[in-house]
């Protein structure tokens, strides 16, 4: 994954935080990468052996206001 602007690598640090059965919720500004950062997320669970099925993601710019 990429550094952000601080020369974080802010996706490790997000996946680190996965494993629990906590939610997790990721917010921000309109068009700064979250959804980008989430699907990277997605696909290295996936890899990691982690079914599809149990990862829900809910894209807000295709539901009803």
């Amino acid at each position: 994954m990429r550094l952000d602007s601080h020369g974080w690598n802010t996706g490790d640090k997000i996946f680190d935080c996965t494993g629990n059965k906590l939610v997790k919720v990721l917010v921000g500004q309109r068009h700064v990468g979250k959804s980008y950062l989430l699907r990277q997320i997605i696909e290295q669970l996936i890899r990691g052996g982690v079914n599809p099925r149990n990862i829900l993601y809910i894209n807000k710019d295709f539901t009803e206001s």
